[in-house]
């Protein structure tokens, strides 16, 4: 063996040997060291902000909560060899809870990441379609009292967003998970790449926001290599009753509000058609049911390279009409043995 691939056999194997397991509870303390069930640190952040690639941090059960910022926000990341990885203690079901000043519930802007088995838990029940849409009237007549408005805007898990791209978050994969009552989006990606969103229940999301959301999305993922394989992969999730009742700020009417949706990768974030380079990958939509949303149970527009294969969609476009499956000024798109 060359001393080069030596030594980095042996890196391979020292990163592999310091990889730590971390527990966190509600009931725990920042202080200790949380690497044992009987001395857990007490919040996610405080996990994330030690944890290193290969590391697991295991959430045990109980509430973590937040009124001014996300609950959990992922930076650091991973690697291809030692993902960083979020997911709840064997036995424990973890919940999240967000609302007030509060944009994204969890955000993740770190590469290799897992997140795999929360509930997390939005803040409709407490909103009122009226209130939602005085916010939305305040704002679209050039208010900008953004800390009210998040509450009525909060997401439940959003990777990436509009950034320098050096930060642009790839291979993340959101799994096991149930997203449910947030008057913004469920699962959002934006400017991410080699994203897997799998086996997640979403529902009752999108339903005060004025940014048009939707349960799963997928909006202008850019391209960390030249690959044109499946890079976004959306498969085993059950998505329903998500909708939009408030207008879209932009266009000053109802829109979205669908189940999943693929989102524009005909053009990069900003851009604008037949500006930037379009996006390479492909991305799969799989063995997902899809219903009762108010848009489309499954959406691609202006999306190029999907398939949608295996799906089941019905009674979907229940506030704006839109088919069940619904691909829109798009190329490439494979629409194979569903249900509708």
């Amino acid at each position: 063996m060359k001393k080069s691939s030596f030594l980095l056999f042996l890196l391979g194997l020292s990163l592999k040997t310091l990889a730590i397991n971390y527990y966190v509870s509600p009931f725990g303390n920042d202080n200790d060291t949380g690497e044992s069930s009987t001395n857990p640190f007490r919040t996610l952040q405080h996990a994330a902000n030690v944890s290193l690639a290969g590391d697991t941090i295991f959430a045990m059960n109980g509430l973590y909560s937040s009124t001014s910022g996300p609950v959990l926000n992922i930076t650091g990341s991973g690697t291809s060899e030692g993902y960083i990885t979020f997911k709840a203690m064997p036995g424990h079901k973890p919940r999240i809870t967000a609302s007030g000043n509060v944009w994204n519930a969890v955000s993740i802007n770190g590469s290799y990441i897992v997140l795999e088995g929360f509930e997390l838990i939005g803040n409709n029940a407490n909103i009122t379609y009226e209130k939602a849409f005085s916010i939305y009237t305040e704002a679209a007549n050039g208010g900008k009292n953004w800390s009210v408005y998040a509450n009525y805007n909060t997401n439940g898990i959003s990777i990436g967003g509009p950034r320098d791209e050096t930060k642009f978050p790839h291979h993340v994969t959101i799994r096991n998970c149930k997203v449910h009552d947030f008057p913004g989006g469920g699962i959002s990606s934006i400017q991410a790449d080699y994203t897997t969103i799998e086996n997640n229940l979403v529902y009752n999301n999108g339903w005060y926001m004025m940014y048009a959301g939707s349960g799963i999305s997928i909006l202008n993922p850019f391209d960390s290599d030249k690959a044109t394989t499946y890079k976004n992969i959306v498969r085993n999730n059950i998505c329903s009753s998500n909708k939009t009742t408030i207008p879209w700020i932009s266009l000053k009417r109802l829109s979205d509000g669908n189940g999943i949706i693929i989102d524009v990768n005909q053009y990069p974030y900003g851009a604008k058609a037949g500006e930037g380079e379009p996006y390479l990958g492909r991305t799969l939509v799989e063995n997902n049911i899809s219903f009762n949303n108010g848009g489309s149970g499954i959406h691609t527009y202006l999306a190029d390279h999907v398939d949608i294969i295996n799906n089941t969609a019905y009674h979907n476009g229940t506030v704006v009409g839109y088919p069940d499956i619904f691909t829109n000024q798009c190329k490439d798109v494979n629409i194979i043995n569903n249900i509708m």
